[in-house]
């Protein structure tokens, strides 16, 4: 078997891969293009999944203050009605007491 005699496919496994010279240029660098953009629209997505991850931290955060708040507001609450009942009660018994 000569070279000029070989089958196509046993040409390309003895060759190797390699590109044809029928694919345009252009393809070539559409198919670059498009790969930087999918590399760029990945890196801003996860900037952006990391930036909302933060802001969803920072606001449940921020909901639980002010729950905590809101508990103290309502304990300094019962504390002045207890304080009250105990001062009515004291009067009571000091009443009952003449």
């Amino acid at each position: 078997m000569t070279g000029a005699s070989r089958p196509k496919e046993r040409t390309d496994a003895i060759n190797g891969w390699h590109l044809d010279k029928r694919v345009p240029l252009a393809m070539i660098f559409a198919i670059v293009i498009q790969t930087i953009g999918i590399v760029a629209f990945v890196a801003q997505l996860e900037n952006r999944v990391s930036h909302l991850e933060e802001n969803d931290a920072r606001a449940a955060s921020m909901d639980l203050s002010g729950r905590i708040i809101r508990v103290e507001t309502q304990l300094h609450g019962l504390n002045e009605t207890t304080d009250r009942i105990e001062r009515k009660v004291d009067s009571l018994i000091d009443r009952a007491g003449r």
